[in-house]
């Protein structure tokens, strides 16, 4: 069983899902997310957070069918290249040797099914809201339980009896999850994982960090709304001269802007992507191009 945001994903799906909607909605679509936006800043707690993830998916459910095509493949595109490559190469692995290998997610199922088909995955459990019913939201024990059944499901249609469960995931969250599962693996930085697994039953079998300098690998930069990467030193001079507006990774999960005449030695290479930006860095990135290289034509 694997988690998708910043597990699978090392980013947030839902963010992507957001932006795949603003983007190719149409201007009724932007109205709806402005107005639904300013409702979840006048709301408060998870359940505040719940409705505005209905009322999102809802107003995808109501685009004409080119439209929610293009939202789609934008959302889906946009996970996909924020793919954790460790946790991916673990659940193939598992795969590989006759696992069956599952997404268990909060993310709304509209992309999240469409997502894991894509990658291959046997089966995916994820957030239906397609009720009115906020709470119906795949988190915590929610999600245990159908997991748990998911588990019944497989042992009684199998010859084995008992199903074995792996989790691997990223958040506290799933520490339900984590409690009915034979082995763990945790995706995080070093204070993130003892942070889990100092109320975990068994020790964690598996640790994958996003932050982290690498042996191997080299620069990794962040333009155009997506990662770029692993390139040496002369790789990203080449691009930087095509690409003014774009962030360089300098470890601890810390993206850096890249500037004329900017030293690269604050570089930290890695062989996998790391975590992306912030979505306040992301937006602003974005927008210095559109705005100030795009309208007003300067280029450095």
């Amino acid at each position: 069983m694997v988690d998708l945001d910043g597990t699978l994903v090392l980013g947030n799906s839902f963010h992507e899902f957001l932006g795949g909607l603003w983007q190719h909605g149409g201007l009724a679509a932007r109205r709806a997310l402005l107005v639904i936006a300013i409702r979840r800043a006048l709301s408060r707690g998870v359940r505040g957070r719940q409705l505005m993830k209905l009322r999102v998916v809802k107003l995808y459910s109501r685009l004409d069918p080119t439209r929610a095509e293009a939202v789609l493949a934008a959302t889906v595109g946009a996970c996909l290249a924020q793919i954790s490559a460790p946790v991916l190469s673990l659940v193939r692995s598992r795969a590989d040797v006759g696992w069956r290998v599952m997404v268990a997610s909060g993310a709304p199922a509209a992309y999240a099914e469409v997502l894991a088909a894509r990658l291959g995955f046997d089966a995916c459990l994820a957030s239906p809201m397609t009720s009115d019913r906020p709470d119906d939201e795949l988190i915590g024990e929610r999600k245990a339980a159908a997991v748990r059944a998911w588990l019944g499901e497989e042992a009684t249609t199998s010859a084995g009896g008992s199903v074995p469960l792996m989790v691997v995931s990223d958040h506290r969250d799933d520490l339900p999850l984590m409690a009915l599962a034979d082995e763990v693996a945790l995706q995080g930085s070093a204070g993130e994982r003892a942070a889990i697994e100092a109320q975990l039953r068994q020790p964690v079998a598996f640790s994958l960090d996003p932050l982290e300098k690498q042996a191997d690998g080299g620069l990794w930069l962040w333009f155009d709304d997506r990662p770029s990467g692993p390139h040496d030193i002369w790789e990203v001079t080449t691009i930087l001269s095509k690409h003014r507006y774009a962030l360089l990774y300098a470890g601890e999960g810390m993206w850096q802007r890249v500037l004329p005449g900017s030293s690269l030695a604050v570089g930290v290479q890695r062989s996998s992507f790391p975590r992306p930006p912030s979505m306040r860095q992301r937006v602003g990135i974005v927008a210095r191009r559109r705005i100030v290289r795009d309208r007003l034509g300067i280029f450095h």
